[in-house]
């Protein structure tokens, strides 16, 4: 019998983190079924949901990047690459976007080269 609880335990502990994964899942998926129809928009409020559940990984951030990046929010995207390559230094694809994104940084500021007295 201490088995049966056990095991009933560990399937009402476990039930809602399946649940929970399900969810993620789906967000991910009419996250990339709305950026492939060009609906930039949508798929970045998908992945943002993933993102409010606490789970994270290169892959979203780099898909969140390009969303971003196609919805002309060049500093989202600056962030969602940058935020990859934290996980992922060696991420090549988020690298080349990354320098992408900052060419179309519009205000970078230059500063003056500090006075030589």
């Amino acid at each position: 019998m201490p088995g049966l609880r056990r095991l009933l335990l560990l399937f009402f502990i476990a039930s809602p983190l399946f649940a929970v994964g399900e969810d993620i899942s789906q967000f991910y998926k009419n996250g990339m079924d709305a950026y492939k129809n060009g609906q930039y928009d949508l798929a970045i409020q998908e992945f943002e949901s993933i993102l409010s559940n606490n789970w994270d990984s290169s892959e979203l951030y780099y898909n969140l990047g390009n969303a971003f990046f196609r919805s002309g929010n060049t500093a989202g995207a600056v962030w969602a690459f940058e935020s990859c390559l934290k996980l992922s230094p060696t991420h090549s694809d988020a690298q080349y976007n990354l320098k992408l994104a900052n060419l179309k940084v519009i205000d970078r500021m230059d500063l003056p080269d500090p006075p030589l007295y």
